[in-house]
């Protein structure tokens, strides 16, 4: 007989991680009930007045007072506990007594778990089924302290979904809330996700304001800061504003949507950095695409803990992950605002081409041959790096006919919402980020593009940077071909010859290898 499946990990789950877990969880005055195996309890060490040490953690946050608390040590049956006393709060540490018990027990009147598996006698196939039954009583694992061990869950409900991914359907990416004396806290450090963002006057967080990237939230709750500047006056909650120009449009206008949907003028709109180091100053690209979606105010990069006098937080309507095909909010304002003073200029057939960023930039191999069979059949050859937004997006409006090798434009294309457009997508890369924009384009335009997945093989560079995105693809030109005469892009019957390998593999230089 095999041996049993063992913990997730060991040894138990630290102290730092359950104790942040349950500080996110609880609010002051809930009844908290903890059960599960025998163990030294969290809940009352949290409680009491003598606990200093998980106090400064968060100064502000209030535990549950001790009259609030259940403790059982897992002798006494959890439906039976619930009964005693209903706790708004649960807090599980699963053995497998608690497993058994989930599945008798319908955890009614509980919004909120705690659920730790990393304790004695709780197995893989245990922790499985555990979630399993939650999620079939509607609770979802949610917020930055969750785990693959540590559960913080809630039941779906209008207060909780913001504490999930942002969805084009609706939900929190399509509402606002107002807060007075709100503190917007910049970045510390360069990680992707880290302490930075909005809290309440009361130091709460402030689950609607949270940044998304798929299913990772980008700005995490924080501690009050010591101390803070002021800015007077109303101004709308931004996001993170990116440097690069890819994530810029496809991460940073996400929430202004909200400029006009609010009774009173906004004095300005407030962003945080990515990272400590990042400059602060707009960058041309980021003060055209502003100007064009409609912002008419001051644009505020925070650099020190801000106390703002009255802020507007709207939900993210636009990102990445499911978010990227926009909510219906904002695509309604892109209708209403989005460079609507430029008109319709260049050829019916475009080719947004890739192939003068260089080497190492992440493009296709021979593009430039590609180039001369769509010019021989009546198309553009356009480089946008080499043209002002105003100019690109003057193209991409007259344009009824678009192949794109897949890029960063292509999100600048969506944006105009060119509902008679036919595009087509020669993927550069095996990569997600090929899905992305292709739902992108489909939920901004209504009609999906054509994804021409062709390439032979993927090259990249021995020495510097190893990101996917970087990779040099070898396209097979008359499979290519055969894929734009299909979807009547091209007339040209005769196929495409192919690309000579060798010659390539000499223009790239020894420092390039296939993958």
């Amino acid at each position: 007989m095999s041996a049993p499946h063992t913990s997730p990990l060991d040894p138990p789950l630290h102290d730092d991680a359950l104790h942040a877990a349950a500080r996110a969880l609880i609010a002051p005055g809930d009844a908290v009930l903890e059960t599960g195996p025998a163990m030294d309890p969290l809940s009352p060490r949290m409680a009491a007045d003598s606990a200093a040490t998980w106090r400064l953690h968060s100064p502000t946050w209030a535990a549950p007072t001790p009259s609030n608390l259940t403790v059982d040590t897992g002798k006494t049956p959890l439906a039976a506990l619930i009964a005693t006393r209903p706790p708004d709060v649960l807090i599980l540490h699963v053995g497998p007594a608690e497993a058994a018990a989930l599945h008798t027990t319908e955890l009614a009147g509980i919004e909120r778990c705690l659920i730790n598996f990393r304790t004695p006698g709780c197995t893989i196939a245990l922790m499985r089924a555990a979630k399993s039954r939650l999620k079939a009583l509607g609770f979802a694992k949610q917020g930055p302290h969750s785990s693959r061990w540590l559960w913080v869950c809630s039941r779906r409900t209008a207060q909780t979904d913001a504490a999930t991914r942002p969805s084009h359907k609706g939900g929190w990416s399509e509402q606002i809330e107002m807060h007075a004396n709100a503190v917007v806290q910049p970045s510390v450090g360069r990680s992707l996700s880290a302490p930075r963002g909005v809290q309440t006057a009361s130091g709460a967080d402030v689950p609607l304001s949270g940044h998304w990237r798929h299913n990772r939230r980008m700005t995490l709750p924080f501690s009050p800061p010591p101390a803070c500047v002021d800015l007077p006056g109303r101004h709308l909650w931004g996001g993170i504003i990116y440097r690069t120009f890819s994530h810029f449009i496809a991460e940073s206008l996400g929430r202004l949507w909200a400029l006009e949907a609010t009774p009173d003028p906004i004095d300005g709109v407030v962003f945080v950095k990515i990272g400590e180091q990042q400059d602060a100053t707009l960058t041309a690209f980021q003060r055209d695409m502003f100007a064009l979606i409609g912002v008419r105010c001051p644009v505020h990069v925070i650099e020190t803990p801000t106390r703002v006098a009255e802020l507007v937080v709207p939900g993210q309507g636009f990102g990445l992950g499911s978010i990227v095909e926009g909510t219906a909010r904002f695509k309604d304002h892109l209708d209403r605002h989005f460079a609507k003073d430029i008109a319709p200029d260049g050829p019916e057939r475009l080719y947004i081409s890739r192939s003068q960023l260089g080497l190492g930039r992440g493009s296709l191999l021979g593009e430039t041959v590609i180039e001369d069979h769509l010019r021989a059949e009546g198309y553009e050859i356009f480089y946008p790096e080499q043209h002002d937004i105003p100019t690109q997006i003057a193209r991409y409006k007259a344009a009824r006919q678009v192949v794109a090798c897949d890029g960063s434009a292509l999100h600048v294309l969506a944006l105009c919402r060119n509902k008679s457009q036919q595009v087509a997508m020669i993927c550069r890369r095996k990569s997600m980020e090929t899905r992305q924009i292709a739902r992108n384009i489909k939920g901004f335009t209504g009609r999906a593009p054509v994804v021409i997945h062709c390439l032979d093989r993927e090259w990249q560079r021995a020495s510097g940077s190893r990101r996917k995105g970087l990779v040099m693809g070898e396209p097979n030109l008359p499979t290519l071909h055969a894929h734009l005469s299909q979807a009547g892009l091209i007339t040209g019957k005769t196929p495409w010859p192919a690309l000579e390998t060798d010659a390539l593999s000499a223009a790239l230089g020894a420092d390039w290898a296939p993958i």
